[in-house]
């Protein structure tokens, strides 16, 4: 598990973003819109909208593929 620290709040069109790479579960009604995003052979993502972090797990058969490809998902991201 690593923490990514981002330079400003995780908002909702980053989270859709970040659910185009697999599986986005988005709950709008908590307190704090919750969201946890799994992609297959990779990671699970799970944050708070408004935060400027998210907790990303690695499966370790996948680890390596899966940090570089996260990586490079979120430096493609245009807002």
């Amino acid at each position: 598990m690593k923490e990514i620290v981002f330079d400003k709040p995780v908002n909702k069109a980053f989270i859709d973003y970040l659910g185009q790479s697999g599986e986005l579960e988005y709950f709008s009604d908590f307190s704090r819109p919750f969201y946890r995003v799994e992609r297959a052979k990779g990671y699970l993502l799970k944050g708070i909208e408004g935060n400027d972090y998210l907790r990303i797990y690695f499966l370790r058969t996948y680890l390596e593929e899966a940090l570089s490809f996260f990586e490079n998902y979120v430096d493609a991201y245009i807002e």
